[in-house]
Parts: structure tokens; C-alpha cells; sequence
């Protein structure tokens, strides 16, 4: 996690980046000993066009009207979706 570069490259002898790829960290930021936090996803998503709402708490991520009220305090996952353009 902390060298992406690295990662990419790894990552390319299996995948064609030329095509649509789907990333899903989940459980990863918590892990990191640095102290990284929310605050430092976004550079994971530099040069990314990011799908309205951005980096945003999940309890703020389009929230369902019908589904049970989740504060914004509760939702302590954050995500984002972005486009490679």
C-alpha cells in the first residue's frame, strides 16, 4: 500500500489496464500503522473524475430514504468512485 507504483506494475502482468478495472479496498487504511487515515484516500484517486458525492463518508454515500437512519458519526467507512478518463 505504501508504494502504488509498485503495485501497479505487479498488477499489470495480469491485468489489461486498458479496460475497466475495479479496486475495493476494504479493512486496509485501519491497518496501516502511520497513522493514515480517510484524510489520505484521496491520493489514491489522483487524476481520477470522481461520481458525484466524492470521498464521502458511507453513511453520506447516497443515502436510502427507506433504509434504518445511519448518522454520520456511524458510518466510519469512507468511499469514493472514480473514472479513468
Amino acid at each position: 500500500m505504501r508504494d502504488p507504483r509498485k503495485i501497479l506494475a505487479g498488477a499489470a502482468r495480469t491485468l489489461d489496464f486498458d479496460r475497466p478495472v475495479g479496486l475495493v479496498l476494504l479493512g486496509i487504511m485501519g491497518q496501516l500503522s502511520d497513522g493514515e487515515g480517510p484524510e489520505h484516500i484521496g491520493r489514491f484517486l489522483q487524476g481520477l473524475r470522481l461520481v458525484e458525492r466524492g470521498l464521502v463518508r458511507s453513511a453520506d454515500w447516497h443515502p436510502d430514504p427507506d433504509s434504518a437512519d445511519v448518522t454520520h458519526e456511524q458510518g466510519h467507512a469512507v468511499g469514493a468512485v472514480g473514472l479513468k478518463e
